[in-house]
């Protein structure tokens, strides 16, 4: 999910970049961005509490170091 979250904000944010440089109203898609950014961070922590609650501690060892 964080993954589509993240994609989303990606386009979002190149979106908000170009209205801004046309010179058009840009207030809505920035706060569109910025909540997708939110979403984002919440779902991959959400994904790394449903895997400390599995126990699944290969899969913690494979994306903590990553992420930090």
């Amino acid at each position: 999910m964080w993954i589509i979250f993240g994609l989303m904000a990606i386009g979002a944010t190149l979106f908000n970049l170009y209205t801004f440089s046309v010179g058009k109203d840009y207030r809505l898609l920035m706060a569109v961005a910025l909540s997708l950014t939110a979403l984002t961070v919440c779902a991959d922590y959400s994904q790394l509490a449903v895997w400390v609650e599995a126990e699944d501690w290969a899969a913690l060892s494979d994306v903590i170091p990553g992420m930090g």
